[in-house]
């Protein structure tokens, strides 16, 4: 083997296959899940939207003038817009939050979900348009959560930006690895030990 073919297989497997890159392939908007869930009162009423393009996602949360059956302010309620991918992955992801609620982002919440675990990346104290980048590995699923607890005062939205989903690698995979750079090690020390029988011949 080459040098050059050993350092394409090298990356390859450091790198590992790409299962998305963008809203595309395994992470295809049809491939997810998206529901609205709780009771909005009182027109004008709005429930919470998911837009996908090849390279974004726009989550809109739901907003009325009654507010959410069973909605509190700054607590989770049953209110929300959920959005989620049944794989699992390595996931990276830039994440970029605005609300136009009177009451600033404790009255709406974004959050990660990772194998059912919730995690509020939105800080609820924090200012009106937030942002950051994400990278976790997820075992059966993913996916996020935008509630918009009283759903009241205005509504909130989050653009899901550089989205990558990426296998898991496998012990077979890294053993590869391994036997590769040892099969390296091995090809680049002949050439030395055949100088040597060389000279001492």
């Amino acid at each position: 083997m080459t040098h050059h073919r050993f350092a394409a297989l090298l990356a390859g497997l450091l790198a590992g296959p790409v299962l998305a890159a963008g809203f595309t392939g395994d992470a295809a908007p049809a491939n997810f899940t998206v529901a609205s869930t709780g009771a909005l009162l009182g027109a004008p009423a709005s429930a919470g939207t998911a837009q996908f393009s090849a390279t974004e996602l726009l989550l809109t949360g739901g907003t009325a003038a009654g507010g959410c059956d069973g909605g509190s302010y700054s607590v989770p309620g049953p209110c929300e817009l959920g959005v989620q991918l049944a794989r699992g992955g390595n996931v990276q992801f830039h994440w970029s939050y605005t609300t136009a609620d009177v009451d600033g982002p404790a009255g709406d919440m974004f959050s990660l979900v990772v194998d059912g675990q919730r995690t509020t990346l939105s800080d609820l104290g924090g200012a009106v348009a937030q942002a950051g980048d994400v990278a976790v590995s997820a075992g059966q699923s993913f996916g996020w959560v935008l509630n918009c607890t009283d759903c009241t005062g205005g509504t909130a939205s989050v653009t899901i930006s550089n989205f990558s989903l990426a296998p898991v690698p496998e012990p077979a995979g890294w053993a590869l690895l391994l036997g590769g750079l040892a099969g390296l090690a091995g090809w680049r020390g002949r050439p030395a030990r055949a100088a040597l029988r060389a000279c001492a011949s």
